[in-house]
């Protein structure tokens, strides 16, 4: 799909060399190949350009992305199949390359997971660096022989252990049944994760239930065994924040129950959802309700309820989370729980602290008793509000405190420090934020609803008076 990939033709196809900001630079081709030199660099990696537009990429492919390069002194540049204008995706995923004085072939496999794009470009980033690039036989070629490529995860995601995780993949040709691995140490062992599977595209995996921070995945074809991919790099398995069971109706209805105490009604698993038929209504709300108790909730502990929902005809159902007896007190807030269905799936979210006392009982109620309609639910989740991981950005870094103290991993989960009780950030190996803890001075305090077993960095923030 490249034109002059070689450039033998000189640089026909390609675009002069963008040269934007303060950098200045030239390229021109030498000896066969094309040599940036760049004498300002600038201050973005953008700010030495060098494209070819009018590229054509079809949805649902995959794609053979390679180069030679080299430089005059070590160095990185950005080598992508992107968006020719606009928010210029990067189609090919991060382009990052390690250049040497010695030429070296680049290769990538890519899919082509946004709509077809017939204005797509080669483009090498090339500033904040100053010295020569030397670039030649850049090749784009579409993958017609057979070919998997894993979409999600697609590394650095955060998963729970023990909950539902949808893998996405696309393929080309008959790759047969697929064999899915996992590992936990990078790498340097597999285990299978179930029998075989369809190459269907999509496979909702239970995640392990261990944790680590340095967790791929694998597919691989059983008729081609060239055919494989793993993730490019690591994803991490944290303790489980859920308290909901089969909250994705896994093949069945269990650990839920309808309840019908007046007018008629049914429910039953089907096609992954809940279907929850009212053919005549009660008179309150309650009066028709599907329940799961057995619900732990600490006083103090924020939760989200979330999940999805569409009915047959516009609705209303009252969701509530709350006493499972008693005076069924509800524990969330009562003034969100009225929730208007559509006849499209949409996801709802309800965010509550626990303001009363901790309740090893309580449940969850969808009670739809009003409603004269087919009401569908489906990943119903109710989970511990924690922060969410972050990727860190490319140069960014850790604020700088002022007062900074080391701690000791005394055992997996467990930190110990010898200072004052000191709210404090935590941090990964890999940059992201994974949460914040209160420290007491000769305390070990218990991190284990936050962190998986690992190395984390602590910054402490200074107090008053220290």
């Amino acid at each position: 799909m490249v034109i002059n990939g070689d450039f033998s033709h000189d640089t026909s196809a390609w675009a002069p060399l963008g040269v934007y900001s303060d950098a200045q630079g030239t390229g021109s081709v030498v000896n066969g190949s094309y040599v940036i030199s760049i004498q300002k660099p600038g201050t973005d990696v953008w700010s030495i350009q060098f494209t070819q537009p009018n590229i054509r990429l079809d949805s649902a492919t995959i794609s053979s992305f390679s180069f030679d390069a080299s430089a005059s002194t070590g160095r990185t540049i950005e080598a992508n199949i992107e968006m020719n204008g606009g928010a210029y995706t990067a189609y090919s995923g991060g382009g990052i390359v390690k250049l040497t004085t010695a030429v070296q072939r680049f290769s990538s496999l890519f899919a082509m997971n946004y709509h077809s794009d017939t204005n797509a470009r080669v483009t090498f980033n090339c500033g904040k660096f100053p010295g020569n690039v030397t670039i030649d036989n850049v090749s784009l070629q579409k993958i017609t022989a057979p070919t998997i490529k894993l979409v999600s995860p697609a590394g650095e995601e955060q998963l729970n252990k023990g909950a539902p995780f949808k893998i996405t993949w696309i393929s080309v040709g008959d790759l047969g049944k697929l064999k899915l691995e996992w590992s936990i140490d990078n790498g340097s062992s597999w285990q299978a994760a179930s029998d075989l599977i369809d190459n269907s595209g999509s496979y909702l995996w239970t995640v392990p239930g261990v944790c680590s921070a340095w967790c791929l995945l694998r597919l691989s074809s059983m008729n081609v065994p060239a055919a494989t991919d793993a993730t490019p790099s690591p994803f991490e398995i944290i303790p489980s924040a859920e308290l909901i069971r089969n909250g994705y109706f896994m093949d069945s209805s269990a650990d839920w129950n309808l309840g019908v105490y007046a007018g008629k009604a049914s429910g039953a698993y089907a096609n992954g959802k809940y279907v929850l038929e009212i053919d005549t209504p009660g008179t309150m709300a309650w009066q028709v309700q599907l329940t799961q108790s057995g619900i732990s909730l600490v006083q103090g502990q924020t939760y989200t309820l979330s999940f999805t929902a569409s009915a047959a005809a516009p609705c209303t159902i009252n969701v509530v989370v709350g006493m499972s007896g008693g005076a069924y007190t509800g524990y969330s807030d009562t003034t969100k729980s009225s929730v208007a269905l559509t006849t499209a799936s949409r996801n709802y979210s309800i965010e509550f602290s626990m303001a009363l006392a901790s309740d090893t009982n309580a449940r969850v109620d969808f009670d739809c008793g009003l409603v004269k309609s087919t009401v569908y639910l489906d990943k119903v989740s109710l989970a511990i509000k924690t922060i969410a991981a972050t990727k860190r950005p490319r140069g960014a870094s850790l604020p700088r405190q002022r007062s900074q103290r080391p701690f000791i991993a005394t055992e997996l989960g467990n930190t110990r420090i010898s200072s004052a009780a000191l709210k404090t950030a935590i941090v990964d190996v890999r940059g992201r934020s994974v949460g914040t803890m209160r420290l007491h001075a000769g305390k070990t305090a218990d991190a284990r609803n936050i962190l998986a077993p690992g190395i984390y960095i602590a910054a402490p923030e200074k107090q008053e008076g220290q």
